[in-house]
């Protein structure tokens, strides 16, 4: 901003003042300027914020999804499991409300024994990002605080708690409780995504 400052000068002839050109900003001008600043610095970190909670939440989603479809990949190729020698006969993803894990379990079954004893191996725990947790899981629309959703071997077949054709709903939220995804396993036409 230019600003015309009069002072009088000693060598002017009296009544003569003489103009010099400042250039520069005021003291109050500097302060609104840092204010606005201040202001729309907060307003992207806080964007900033909700949008990596977004992006945690659903890349959640995207890995619970992916998680189920390669169990059900791992069952229908009847993969061998490294640790166990042998295909398994079932694997099972259990998930509980309120938690920020869940875990994927090979299940073999002793094809000597009589009564079929199987043995349970946990294959892996997923921890999910710090900010997103399982909020709530629905099977058939009923909530439930623990489900075991079972993926048998050879077909893929998904049952939950041992009765096949069933929904489930896994609902995932940010821990600010702001956004919500819900990934869909449907056991009566296989499919498997976001709702």
């Amino acid at each position: 901003m230019k600003i015309k400052n009069c002072l009088p000068a000693g060598d002017l002839p009296e009544g003569e003042k003489l103009e010099i050109d400042q250039i520069g900003f005021t003291l109050i001008e500097l302060f609104v300027i840092t204010g606005i600043m201040v202001f729309l610095a907060t307003a992207v970190t806080l964007n900033f914020r909700e949008l990596r909670s977004s992006q945690e939440l659903m890349a959640a989603a995207n890995d619970l999804i992916s998680k189920v479809r390669e169990t059900q990949n791992a069952a229908l190729a009847g993969r061998i499991n490294p640790q166990g020698g042998a295909a398994a006969s079932s694997y099972d993803i259990v998930l509980a409300a309120g938690q920020q894990r869940y875990t994927l379990d090979y299940i073999f079954r002793d094809p000597s024994s009589p009564s079929g004893t199987s043995t349970t191996t946990r294959a892996e725990t997923v921890i999910l990002p710090r900010t997103v947790r399982l909020s709530r899981l629905l099977v058939d629309g009923g909530a439930q605080g623990q489900i075991r959703i079972r993926i048998e071997s050879p077909f893929g077949k998904i049952s939950v708690g041992g009765q096949a054709q069933k929904v489930v709903q896994v609902e995932l939220t940010s821990q600010a409780g702001s956004q919500t995804r819900t990934v869909v396993i449907d056991g009566v036409s296989g499919r498997i995504g976001t709702q």
